[in-house]
This record gives C-alpha cells, sequence and structure tokens, in this order.
C-alpha cells in the first residue's frame, strides 16, 4: 500500500486472505470506521493489530463466513454504486 498523503477510509474489506492487509488497512480507518474480513480462512492466519488504534479509534473488526460468491459480487456493485466519489 503506497500512500502520497494520509487517506482516511469508513470502510475495508479484506477477500484475499492477507493478514498484512488487514494491518495496514487498520491503520487508514476514520475514527468509527469498520473492518469486514472475508478472505482469511486459513487456519493460522494470525493478525498483527494495533489494540491502541482499535480502542482509541472505536473501530469494529467483523469476519464473515459461508457466503455465496455472487453475495460478494452484489456488495461490491452496491458499494460502487451507492457511495458518492469524495473530494479530497
Amino acid at each position: 500500500m503506497r500512500t502520497v498523503a494520509q487517506v482516511w477510509t469508513h470502510l475495508a474489506l479484506e477477500v484475499r486472505g492477507s493478514p498484512d492487509a488487514v494491518t495496514q488497512a487498520v491503520r487508514v480507518l476514520r475514527i468509527g470506521g469498520r473492518y469486514l474480513i472475508a478472505g482469511l480462512v486459513t487456519p493460522g492466519s494470525d493478525l498483527a493489530l494495533d489494540g491502541n488504534l482499535l480502542t482509541r479509534h472505536c473501530l469494529t473488526v467483523k469476519g464473515i463466513h459461508n457466503y455465496h460468491p455472487d453475495h460478494l459480487a452484489a456488495s461490491g456493485e452496491f458499494i460502487r454504486v451507492a457511495i458518492e466519489p469524495s473530494d479530497f
């Protein structure tokens, strides 16, 4: 993840199975941000998260499993259509 300027987001999705992606994305969640983890289904997918960020930023981290692939595609399309582009 390359960062030129600090960018904050309300929502992050992990669907790839990369523990490192979770660690990086937690750093860019806004206060009250939410993180949905769907790809870490392999045993031993340990996460190194900064508890200070989770607590002080009031973050919600939720894991989901047993979804149908069509549901994941539909959620991505919903996000694409429903969220207006931000002016940064």
